[in-house]
């Protein structure tokens, strides 16, 4: 199904379908780096919360 779709979309705008193999290889990376980006972001938050709600910190213990 994937080669599939890689060949009608090189197709349809006129890539190789080369280029949309790495079109595609660009945007996963894309998509893992700003997952693990929000991942860190709201597992820093949640130490905040927990800190401010009179949690301890885990690096004290």
């Amino acid at each position: 199904i994937w080669l599939d779709t890689l060949d009608l979309g090189s197709r349809l705008f006129g890539l190789s379908s080369q280029a949309a193999l790495w079109i595609v290889l660009a945007l996963i990376i894309l998509h893992l780096s700003v997952g693990a980006l929000g991942g860190w972001l709201a597992w820093s938050l949640g130490h905040l919360v927990s800190l401010r709600l009179g949690g301890h910190s885990p690096e004290a213990v």
